[in-house]
């Protein structure tokens, strides 16, 4: 609702989707025109490493901690 409310024009470009396989997770990542990594979820690890390894571009904020400089 946030994001129909902030930003309308692109709101019906996104998708959340729920859980899912592994396998399902990186077929869908590969198909991503970009994957957004959000700041103070994890830092960027898993999805760093999971994006490179599709060829998938990554988009984040550089956050203060290292768990948040992976993708900088």
């Amino acid at each position: 609702e946030r994001l129909t409310t902030a930003a309308p024009e692109v709101a019906t470009r996104w998708r959340c989707v729920p859980r899912m396989p592994r396998p399902e997770y990186l077929s869908l990542t590969a198909g991503c025109d970009v994957v957004l990594d959000t700041p103070g979820y994890g830092g960027g690890a898993n999805t760093a490493l999971d994006a490179a390894a599709v060829g998938a571009p990554v988009v984040t904020w550089t956050g203060k901690y290292h768990r948040g400089r992976w993708q900088s």
